[in-house]
């Protein structure tokens, strides 16, 4: 059995042969027939993703603030939502190549042996050199620019209705967690149909365009395609973006009092 091919936090592809399977379904099946390790598959070009993502992510967005004369304290400014916007260039460049391993280590679990990043990398530089690294790039661009520019704007808005609401001068960890996992659930429900597109283009060994990949799926499912495995993204986007968010907001207040 295939397991599924994921996007950065759980846009779902599922081989042929389990395309019908709920995601608890699936889970079972992936325990009994490949064992607990089998849900870790790709994992380790996740985590070096994940830390190298979340770098880029707010210092690009930094740069981009300070670049568009923006203001935290304006979320719906156009020059805030330009520069959230443009963060989502940086993320592209990334997590593009990431996800492309994550996602190739997945689909070639079973027909090689140690398939690893690295060992994947290796033969696709060998095959057709750099470019193959950013298979799947446009849409995965045009997820991080949609979705960072709803990501940073809700996170904001959110943020300050709450310190306005309980009247606090600074933000807490509860308006921290609410805010970020709020936030979190707006990017992956808006761009959950590109990441789809996007893990189905780097699912496949011949070349084929995320139009294409579009157009067969909405002729085969409509909307609902673009869909399949929103529920588990949802569940696990709340608590991991409210846990970077609350860890962003306090080691930036921990190296304002260093100043």
């Amino acid at each position: 059995m295939q397991a599924a091919a994921a996007g950065q936090a759980g846009g779902t592809v599922l081989a042929s042969g389990v395309a019908k399977m709920s995601a608890l379904e699936l889970l079972r099946s992936t325990i009994k027939h490949e064992g607990v390790l089998a849900l870790y598959r790709g994992a380790s070009s996740r985590v070096l993703g994940s830390a190298l993502g979340n770098s880029v992510l707010f210092g690009a967005n930094g740069a981009f603030l300070q670049a568009f004369q923006a203001n935290t304290a304006q979320p719906l400014s156009g020059a805030f939502v330009l520069a959230s916007a443009f963060t989502g260039v940086a993320e592209a460049a990334i997590w593009t190549p990431m996800d492309l391993l994550k996602t190739r280590c997945q689909v070639e679990y079973g027909k090689k042996v140690d398939v690893t990043p690295l060992r994947v990398a290796r033969q696709l530089f060998q095959d057709r050199g750099v470019r193959a690294l950013y298979a799947g790039g446009g849409p995965t661009l045009l997820r991080e620019i949609v979705g960072n520019a709803i990501y940073f704007t809700v996170y904001q808005v959110i943020k300050q209705a709450l310190m306005q609401f309980r009247g606090l001068r600074e933000g807490d960890a509860a308006t921290f967690v609410v805010a970020g996992g709020c936030a979190g659930t707006a990017y992956w429900f808006s761009i959950f149909p590109l990441d789809t597109v996007k893990s189905i283009v780097q699912a496949q060994e011949a070349h084929i365009t995320g139009m294409q990949v579009a157009r067969d799926l909405y002729a085969k499912g409509g909307v609902a395609a673009f869909y399949k495995g929103v529920g588990p993204a949802m569940l696990r986007a709340f608590p991991a973006c409210a846990a970077t968010w609350t860890t962003f907001e306090y080691s930036l207040m921990a190296l304002k009092r260093l100043e």
